[in-house]
């Protein structure tokens, strides 16, 4: 009767660990996040066209009015800022193409030239920062921006997982799938991973934002969002990892009619320009003409809707004016405007365009999160700042807060203090069994 009561009291303690999912793969010990940027999806997209997974996980998990982009509201600065949570005039990343008076040469993101990226030796993105603190920590970038390039004094500091160029071409799937790896490799589980894609950036640029082009592309970013969750759940770990979508900038139309040509302002010959639409970036032959060509703009711009800035002018509103890679005048268009340099219309004379006044609502990027160590439906109601994310994930990784532009202040109130945050996995199930038999036997 005595081994019958033994072995009644076993089988129900035991039972209760049989209750976990079966094949639940070994995570890291420390919080996992994964982060993923759909580039160019502005923040009021969710109300435009039915996006059924992420309003579900916005109504599961946490959001927020919006996230605030920096300026330029370009998708290398951005991205940069994501990663390293300090101004584009701090990290370096100052537009899409800059020139670099250091290297006297045009550098550009697009090509992933290391000389453009590597701006300053102490300026590490956070994938860096969090393997750095050590104890298991281990980070991934799957197609992020500036993520197959080499940071520190010797370029040499990579992620432990990172695609070595950047191919736009693997499919949704396949990213998704690799990066579900890193995080449940078995010795070597990612607690951080940055996952990126194109669109609906690319269609946005292309027909603007309104056009039935353009709402497909956001349903199927909303379709691959789906994939992703799906995929999370086939893998048991949906529930014990923080899944957070982002953007880094918004999008407006512009009309062909609206574009401003300032080619005939001032004599070309005195200044090359370094920018692009919506930001010009004018730095003159010599600097003796600097001034007159500051003056010729500055008259010009009256009532033709942009702005002219000599560069120190721009710090107070932009936190954007010290950095090297910033030209000595700057011609901003208001939103809706473009330069000459637009070529690349719809079949309606419509374009999308970033990089406008990160204050402009149509620049606003998005935010949503979902996981353990968040709060459920909650929904904060202030805009956080996309700076905000290094103080963030400082905090959720136990990882010391390197220095940044950004806060906790408002950001923090999305993270469930109340949580242990305390995961099931394959080993802590091996070590409930053998304290289960333990506990069975003295009896």
């Amino acid at each position: 009767m005595e081994k019958l009561f033994k072995t009644i009291i076993f089988i129900s303690f035991f039972g209760t660990l049989l209750a976990a999912p079966s094949s639940v793969p070994n995570l890291s010990k420390h919080p996992v996040v994964l982060i993923v940027s759909f580039d160019g999806f502005r923040s009021d997209y969710l109300t435009k066209t039915p996006t059924p997974h992420l309003t579900a996980l916005m109504e599961e998990g946490v959001s927020v009015p919006y996230m605030s982009a920096q300026f330029p509201t370009k998708t290398f600065p951005n991205h940069h800022s994501m990663a390293t949570g300090l101004y584009p005039d701090v990290h370096g990343i100052t537009d899409n193409t800059v020139f670099d008076p250091l290297h006297n040469k045009r550098l550009s993101g697009f090509n992933d030239d290391p000389e453009f990226w590597n701006y300053h030796p102490d300026v590490l993105p956070f994938w860096l920062r969090n393997e750095q603190a050590g104890d298991g920590r281990i980070s991934g970038c799957y197609l992020w921006s500036g993520s197959s390039q080499g940071y520190g004094p010797d370029g040499k500091l990579f992620p432990t997982y990172y695609l070595p160029t950047y191919d736009e071409s693997i499919p949704w799937e396949t990213r998704v799938e690799e990066v579900i790896g890193w995080i449940t490799h078995p010795s070597k589980p990612a607690n951080i991973v940055y996952l990126y894609h194109n669109e609906p950036d690319s269609h946005g640029h292309s027909y603007g934002t309104d056009d039935e082009e353009t709402l497909a592309e956001i349903r199927r970013s909303d379709d691959r969002a789906g994939h992703l969750i799906q995929a999370l759940k086939d893998a048991n770990i949906y529930d014990r990892i923080n899944l957070i979508f982002v953007s880094d900038h918004g999008m407006q139309s512009v009309h062909q009619t609206n574009i401003i040509n300032t080619t005939l302002m001032a004599d070309t010959s005195l200044y090359a320009n370094h920018g692009g639409t919506p930001v010009y970036h004018i730095l003159p032959n010599n600097s003796a003409d600097l001034e007159d060509l500051y003056n010729t703009f500055k008259r010009e711009s009256e009532g033709k809707n942009f702005t002219v800035y000599k560069k120190e002018e721009m710090l107070g509103t932009y936190n954007y004016g010290t950095n090297r890679r910033i030209m000595d005048i700057l011609l901003l268009a208001e939103p809706g405007y473009g330069f000459e340099d637009m070529w690349r219309f719809s079949a309606d004379g419509i374009a999308g365009v970033h990089g406008y006044d990160n204050r402009s609502p149509n620049m606003r990027a998005l935010f949503i999160g979902r996981g353990p160590n968040f709060k459920k439906s909650y929904k904060l109601t202030a805009p956080i700042s996309n700076l905000d994310l290094v103080p963030l994930f400082s905090r959720l990784m136990g990882v010391q807060e390197p220095p940044n532009n950004g806060s906790i202040d408002i950001i923090g109130g999305i993270l469930d203090t109340s949580s242990s945050g305390v995961i099931i996995t394959s080993g802590t199930f091996q070590f409930l069994f053998g304290l289960t038999f333990l506990v069975y036997q003295s009896i």
